[in-house]
């Protein structure tokens, strides 16, 4: 069976497509997430509370922005 695929979803020249805005939403992560980290670098280790924060934050956010979408 002949299968299609749709790549205008994916990617598009109006920058919409589903991988245009998610790379939009995971590079505002990265930059948040790489802000945190920063601060803490001065610690040898960081709390297992910490990470487990951080962990929680970033699944938040991401379910925020997707839901956006």
């Amino acid at each position: 069976a002949e299968t299609y695929f749709n790549w205008e979803l994916l990617f598009n020249k109006s920058g919409n497509g589903y991988m245009q805005r998610t790379e939009k939403i995971e590079q505002e992560l990265f930059q948040t997430l790489y802000k945190q980290i920063d601060r803490r670098r001065s610690e040898k280790t960081p709390s297992v509370d910490w990470i487990f924060k951080l962990y929680d934050d970033c699944d938040a956010f991401i379910s925020s922005r997707l839901g956006e979408l």
